[in-house]
């Protein structure tokens, strides 16, 4: 069972019949209840009479009861903030109907916003507390006591990240909505050791003596974060030990199958003796306190707000419901999970603060987020599965003018914004920015990402694409149409920085079309796929190459993905890709056998770039790529500084340039900017959505 917590606010639910959102019955929820049951519809009293229910659990049972007798119903809350002490759960038993959907809304047009969190009050740390001298004059050290309750649900600190599958985070603390952080060395960014040993199983570096000493009393509670085997692997570690006479670090055996890079870069945190910066925190679990330095500009930094909830709402097997601005914000795993529904929609919602995830759509069809905003989410903002690839039927799961930003907060890479696997998702008209790796990785086939804004995305990983999948033929379909990249720029200096498009270890069967990409480091990269198309695209102040064709037949890398347990074999012979559903859709792997790791019928047409030579063709790729009426230009207009706030309106495939194959249906260059129009939107959202918050 589980309960919801009122804060003296009302909730409401309306019946009606034939109609969704026309309010005829009222169902109030209060801290106490008034009256039990649902009156029958029977014309007898006023469409306004009100029906009492004592809480939210109990609002769903009546609208169960109202649904059985045919009525539409709306679930209306008041505005303010609902405390959950376990999360909500909806089945099929709540399900509306397409013609007349369960809406779940707040009244007169506020906000309702569920937390997965208790508020503890902090005070001054007692005196036997650690004091920084380079923060006692500028700010207090703070100390929050959990109480029982609260301390039970947090968990031990375990490795986390890349290549271990997401989880919920052991703790999290968070101070006027920022997220504290576990005290660290170096404050800021990475420490660059020396590699003694590069053996994953036990990395050994090189540390200053001065830190070793440092830590000396609490070497078996120090734990380290950092990008180990490449600038894509990210996983943390426990200390296992530290050798002062040699200075030494050296770690637990790291989950990753690599050996550490020359350069690696991490941090040690949950250091008490490093509790030395504002936003840091130390949990001392023997004593159950938590020992912090306030955010830096915090309104009210005496609130803490602890997350005590995995998730916040589980829908299993519902359809046809609606949340209209909804807030889901601080769990501890995934503030949303939707497995197996069809036609779940959020509109106007915030999903942020969580300790893994925001939001989880898995199986199912039909489901939508809409104008919502997702961020700070510790690790994937939005993943999306569903659709059959044996018979290549879609989920239609959707993603439409929302703004992504802050992911992978604490868990850095292969973690995006949007993850996109199955058949058939689409994410369009949205801003996703603001991230340390990937922006958006798919999977699986028939996808659309549409009319998108993308910007300052890779901000700490190199040999990473904004949009980026890899080791899969059989990956095809995916639409990638009217979308803008600009300002995305490696974070050292490379020579092969950071791929808007990366398709990676031969994938293959992508429309690439239309898109703007500005301030860049690389354009599209195509390693090794087959059947790609690049389209109609405009390139300028590229700083490194607008399109990089490479082949990879004849490689070592080659003869390894040709091993029957590769992970690119074992991809390809997970779909009926020789049937006939298959067959028909993708005729062109019929040849895949032939010549099969070489970049086969790439085709670049119709591109526009202030940079020459277009393409580089590397390692033999030339007689496998097709150039056509790709046209230099000296002038294009200044590449925008910050997000352009714009939203377009192109919905429908058969509307992209893509589909234009001859110069006279090309869309003259000298009007990029207007390709895709530019409004205020996204601010305007933004400020919508969390002014109430």
């Amino acid at each position: 069972m589980w309960r919801l917590v009122l804060l003296g606010f009302a909730l409401a639910v309306f019946a009606t019949r034939g109609a969704a959102y026309a309010a005829e019955r009222v169902i109030e929820v209060r801290s106490e209840p008034l009256a039990a049951g649902v009156s029958p519809d029977d014309g007898s009293s006023p469409a306004t009479s009100p029906v009492i229910a004592s809480d939210f659990g109990r609002a769903l049972e009546m609208a169960g009861e109202a649904r059985a007798r045919g009525d539409s119903v709306v679930i209306e809350l008041q505005p303010g903030i609902y405390r959950l002490a376990s999360p909500i759960e909806l089945n099929r038993s709540h399900s509306g109907s397409p013609d007349a959907p369960l809406v779940i809304r707040v009244a007169g047009g506020g906000r309702a916003t569920f937390y997965g969190s208790t508020r503890l009050e902090a005070h001054a740390a007692s005196a036997d507390a650690p004091l920084s001298p380079a923060m006692a004059a500028s700010s207090p050290l703070l100390q929050i006591d959990l109480p029982e309750d609260v301390f039970l649900r947090l968990q031990p600190e375990q490795p986390r990240g890349f290549p271990l599958p997401p989880r919920r985070s052991p703790v999290e603390f968070f101070v006027g909505r920022k997220r504290l952080v576990s005290a660290r060395w170096p404050n800021d960014g990475y420490f660059i050791p020396q590699v003694l040993d590069n053996d994953q199983r036990s990395p050994e570096l090189a540390v200053p003596a001065a830190q070793i000493k440092h830590w000396a009393l609490e070497r078996d509670t120090l734990w380290v974060g950092g990008y180990w085997g490449f600038d894509w692997h990210y996983e943390t570690a426990p200390v296992a030990r530290l050798d002062p006479g040699r200075g030494a670090m050296v770690l637990a055996p790291l989950s990753g199958p690599y050996q550490i890079q020359r350069q690696p870069r991490f941090f040690v945190y949950n250091a008490l003796s490093e509790l030395d910066a504002p936003g840091e925190y130390f949990l001392d679990r023997p004593g159950r306190r938590v020992l912090y330095y306030p955010p830096t500009g915090a309104v009210e930094p005496q609130e803490v707000e602890v997350p005590v909830l995995e998730h916040l709402l589980r829908i299993n097997g519902s359809s046809d419901i609606r949340f209209e601005n909804i807030g889901f914000a601080y769990a501890l795993g995934d503030a949303l999970k939707v497995i197996d529904a069809h036609r779940v929609t959020f509109s106007g919602c915030f999903i942020g603060h969580t300790g893994s995830r925001g939001a989880v759509i898995s199986g199912g069809a039909g489901d939508t987020l809409s104008r919502c905003l997702v961020t700070d989410t510790g690790e994937t903002g939005v993943e999306m599965t569903g659709g059959d690839r044996s018979t290549l039927e879609p989920a239609g799961h959707a993603i439409d003018h929302s703004i992504i930003t802050g992911f992978g907060a604490t868990l850095k890479t292969y973690r995006p914004a949007v993850w996109i696997d199955g058949v058939g998702q689409v994410v369009k008209n949205s801003l996703i920015a603001h991230g340390p790796h990937v922006g958006i990785w798919f999977m699986g086939n028939d996808h659309q990402i549409i009319a998108n804004e993308f910007t300052d995305t890779q901000t700490e990983t190199l040999d990473s694409g904004t949009i980026m999948t890899g080791r899969d033929w059989t990956a095809r379909g995916l639409v990638i149409s009217n979308n803008i990249f600009h300002n995305i720029r490696a974070y050292s200096n490379v020579t092969f920085g950071t791929p808007a498009i990366y398709l990676d270890d031969f994938v293959s069967g992508i429309v690439m079309a239309s898109n703007i990409f500005c301030n860049i480091d690389i354009g599209v990269m195509i390693n090794g796929g087959r059947d790609n198309k690049v389209f109609g695209n405009t390139f300028f102040r590229i700083a490194q190459q607008p399109i990089i064709v490479q082949s990879l037949a004849d490689s070592k890398h080659a003869r390894l993905m040709a091993l029957p347990d590769s992970v690119l074999m074992k991809r390809l012979n997970s779909v009926p890709w020789t049937g006939p559903v298959w067959s028909r859709k993708y005729p062109e792997l019929k040849a895949l056998h032939h010549d099969q790791f070489s970049p086969m019928n790439t085709q670049i047409k119709f591109n526009w770039s202030d940079k020459t030579p277009l393409v580089d063709v590397q390692r033999n790729a030339g007689p496998f790529v097709s150039l056509l009426d790709n046209v230099p230009l000296a002038q294009f207009p200044p590449c925008p500084p910050h997000p352009l706030f714009r939203v377009d309106d192109l919905s429908e495939a058969a509307d992209f340039a893509f589909a234009a194959e001859s110069a006279n249906n090309r869309i003259p260059p000298t009007v990029a900017y207007n390709r895709v129009p530019i409004l205020p939107f996204y601010s305007e959202l933004a400020h919508a959505i969390l002014a109430p918050y």
